[in-house]
C-alpha cells in the first residue's frame, strides 16, 4: 500500500510546520480530516496508510523508512476512538521524527517481545511524550488538574479552550488516573473509518 502512494520526497520540516493543522483536524469527522491528513503527510513524504487491526495483535502503528526520501507511517484501525487514534498517530509522527532508518519501529500497548538492536523503551516514552505533550500543551493540562474540576462541563470547555476533540481531554485523563475509564466515554468519538 506504501509503495503505491505517490508522494513527494521527505520534508520533515514542512511537516513540522502542519502539526497545529493536524491538531485542529481532531475536531473534524474522518471523512473531512482524512482527505486533509493525506495531502499533508504526501507533500512531507509520508505514505500514510491505514491497515485492519489483526485480532490480539496489540498494533497501533508502525513507521519504516522506505527509502532516503519515503517513509511509511501505518496505523491499524484497532481500537477506532478520537482519542486512541489521534494519540496513535501523533506517536507515530514523533517515531518519523526519530529518523531511525533502518528499523521498523512497531507501537504496541503491552510487550509482545519485538525485539530490535535500538533501545525501544526510549524511543516509545519519547514518542508518548510528544503526542500527549502536542495534543495537550503541558501548561494548559497543568492548570486544568489543578482545578480537580473532571465534570463533562469542565471538559469540554477545556476542550474548546485548547481547540481539541473532548474525547481526547477524557483519554488523557483517563490514562494518568484522574477519572475512572468508564467515566466520561460518552465524549469520545468513535470513528468510522474505511480501509483502502
Amino acid at each position: 500500500m506504501a509503495n503505491s502512494t505517490v508522494t513527494k520526497p521527505v520534508n520533515l520540516k514542512y511537516l513540522s510546520s502542519k502539526l497545529d493543522c493536524i491538531c485542529k483536524m481532531t475536531l473534524e469527522a474522518p471523512e473531512d480530516f482524512l482527505p486533509k491528513l493525506r495531502n499533508v503527510f504526501e507533500e512531507s513524504g509520508i505514505a500514510f496508510v491505514m491497515v485492519p487491526n489483526l485480532k490480539n495483535c496489540g498494533i497501533n502503528g508502525a513507521v519504516k523508512w522506505l527509502r532516503e526520501y519515503k517513509v511509511l507511517l501505518a496505523l491499524s484501525d484497532r481500537r477506532k476512538y478520537s482519542d486512541v487514534f489521534w494519540f496513535a498517530l501523533f506517536h507515530e509522527i514523533r517515531h518519523v521524527f526519530q529518523k531511525k532508518k533502518a528499523h521498523i519501529i512497531v507501537s504496541v500497548d503491552k510487550d509482545i517481545e519485538v525485539n530490535s538492536k535500538i533501545n525501544i523503551e526510549n524511543l516509545e516514552a519519547d514518542a508518548d511524550k510528544f503526542a500527549q505533550n502536542f495534543l495537550i500543551k503541558p501548561k494548559d493540562y497543568a492548570e486544568f488538574i489543578k482545578s480537580k474540576d473532571f465534570s463533562r462541563a469542565a471538559v469540554e470547555k477545556f476542550a474548546e479552550d485548547i481547540k481539541i476533540q473532548p474525547g481526547i481531554v477524557v483519554g488523557r485523563l483517563q490514562r494518568d488516573g484522574y477519572i475512572d475509564f468508564s467515566h466520561l466515554n460518552s465524549l469520545k468519538q468513535r470513528y468510522e473509518i474505511v480501509i483502502n
